[in-house]
C-alpha cells in the first residue's frame, strides 16, 4: 500500500504535511542540477558578464569614465571608426557598477525564463540575432536622422552604450509564443 507505514495508517500527521507539501499541489519544484542543466546559455553569458567585470575592473570602477568604454562599446561612433566587434563585446558590461545588478539579474531572470521554455538553441539565436540587430538597426536610423539635423538624433548619434537588454528583450518576446492565451497577448505588450 502506497503512503502507509508499518504501524499506522498513513503515517503521523507530520508525515503527511511533509509529503503534502511536495506532492500536494501538483507542481514539482525543479532542482539546482536541473536549473543549471536547462539555462546553460544564460549562466554562461551572465557568468561572462561577471568574469568580464572583475577582470576589467568595472565591477567597481565606472566603464563610462576610463578608455575601456571607447574600445568595447556599441554605437554608431564605434561603428563609424571601424570598431564592429563591439556589437558583441559591449553587451557584455555595464555602464557602472550598480548597473550590473539589473543588466546582468535582469538577463538571468528574462533569458532564464525564455531559455527555460524555448529551449538553449532558440533562444540563443533570439537573444544574440536580437541584439545584433537592434544595434546595428538603431545606428543605420541615426545616420540619415541625424545628417538631416534633428537635434534629438544627432545628440544620440554620439553616445556609446553597452549592455543586453536588447537581446534578453527579443529572447523573451521570443518565448511568448509557448505561453497560452490571453497571457501571450498580455506579456507581449508588457515587453
Amino acid at each position: 500500500w502506497r503512503g502507509r507505514r508499518p504501524g499506522g495508517v498513513g503515517g503521523t500527521h507530520r508525515d503527511r504535511a511533509a509529503r503534502g507539501a511536495t506532492r500536494g499541489s501538483g507542481v514539482s519544484r525543479p532542482t539546482l542540477g536541473a536549473v543549471l542543466r536547462r539555462i546553460p546559455f544564460t549562466l554562461t553569458v551572465v557568468g561572462l558578464m561577471l568574469v568580464l567585470g572583475v577582470v576589467t575592473q568595472s565591477l567597481w570602477n565606472s566603464l563610462e569614465t576610463r578608455p575601456l568604454f571607447e574600445t568595447v562599446a556599441y554605437g554608431l561612433p564605434a561603428f563609424q571608426d571601424g570598431r564592429w566587434y563591439t556589437v558583441v563585446t559591449g553587451a557584455l558590461f555595464a555602464i557602472a557598477p550598480w548597473q550590473y545588478l539589473p543588466v546582468a539579474g535582469g538577463f538571468l531572470l528574462l533569458v532564464g525564463w525564455a531559455e527555460w521554455n524555448l529551449g538553449t538553441r532558440r533562444t540563443a539565436i533570439a537573444a544574440i540575432g536580437g541584439q545584433i540587430i537592434s544595434v546595428l538597426l538603431s545606428a543605420a536610423v541615426l545616420v540619415p536622422l541625424s545628417a538631416a539635423g534633428w537635434d534629438w538624433a544627432v545628440r544620440i548619434a554620439d553616445d556609446l552604450d553597452v549592455g543586453f537588454s536588447a537581446g534578453a528583450l527579443a529572447a523573451v518576446s521570443a518565448a511568448t509564443v509557448v505561453i497560452r492565451p490571453p497571457w501571450r497577448a498580455r506579456l507581449r505588450l508588457l515587453v
